[in-house]
């Protein structure tokens, strides 16, 4: 979970939980996990994610850093617009996570937007009654962790939304048997490779990774490619792995460096 910073609204327009949304699918397709449930509301979020490879840490990063980069831009302004870190919870209990997978589609209920799940557009619910062709979240997945019949699990799961309706002001975040410890992740990790850089860059630009890899004489393409270029340099890629990656020259990559800044010291003994 994570909110606005002082409580201030990080959705105000439709686009802005598209963008959303569609940036949380597109990390998905780079860095697999599975997406159980989710909530967007217009100043916190809620994501009931179960990795697979890749920490929780740098999901959350990317995904939140992308963001509210895009936010910042699209108004002109500057600053944190995410509250601290965001809160992780580990779910180890079959209970807390049903729990949670009725907590989560309630939030608007809750906070008395609707009246019924079913009439918030920026939830996971309307994928799992199929009234979405969204396919963001592992439905299949998220009900098999309830019942290895998918059919009575999503029996199961409509009958505890429908008991959830009935008291809205039942609260099931976090679970208070479980050890701070376990709660509390390790702070996020730098990027690791180009490729994270090229995502992240070009999801601010709401351009494709390929449209910066294959050269686009566009200035917006351009600009995307040189920004990628000074972030890996910045990050401790040589030139000559930004280079390959990018399909570019050494000499290329060196020059939208200089446009960048005047003097870059150690640039020539960077090159390998």
């Amino acid at each position: 979970m994570t909110r606005g910073n002082d409580g201030m609204k990080i959705f105000e327009f439709i686009e802005d939980f598209e963008y959303f949304l569609t940036t949380l699918g597109d990390l998905k397709d780079r860095l697999p996990f599975h997406l159980l449930s989710y909530c967007l509301m217009s100043n916190h979020i809620h994501l009931l994610i179960q990795v697979i490879d890749i920490p929780l840490s740098r999901i959350m990063h990317i995904l939140l850093k992308t963001y509210s980069s895009h936010f910042n831009f699209e108004r002109g302004r500057r600053g944190h617009l995410f509250q601290d870190r965001y809160l992780p919870i580990l779910v180890e209990k079959n209970v807390h996570y049903l729990q949670l997978l009725r907590y989560i589609p309630l939030n608007p209920v809750k906070a008395g937007i609707v009246k019924t799940p079913a009439q918030w557009a920026w939830s996971s619910h309307s994928e799992f009654i199929q009234k979405s062709d969204r396919n963001l979240a592992d439905v299949e997945k998220a009900l098999s962790l309830l019942d290895e019949d998918l059919q009575k699990a999503f029996g199961q799961y409509q009958s505890y939304l429908a008991a959830g309706l009935k008291n809205t002001e039942e609260i099931f975040l976090p679970d208070p048997s479980y050890p701070p410890e376990k709660k509390i992740e390790k702070p996020a990790t730098p990027m690791q490779n180009i490729d994270e850089i090229l995502f992240e860059i070009a999801s601010q630009n709401g351009i494709s990774v390929q449209t910066i890899v294959s050269g686009g004489k566009f200035r917006s393409v351009a600009k995307a490619r040189q920004a990628v270029i000074v972030k890996a340099f910045k990050s401790g890629f040589t030139l000559r792995e930004i280079a390959d990656r990018l399909s570019v020259s050494i000499s290329a990559a060196s020059r939208s460096l200089r446009k960048f800044t005047k003097s870059i010291p150690g640039t020539n003994a960077n090159v390998r």
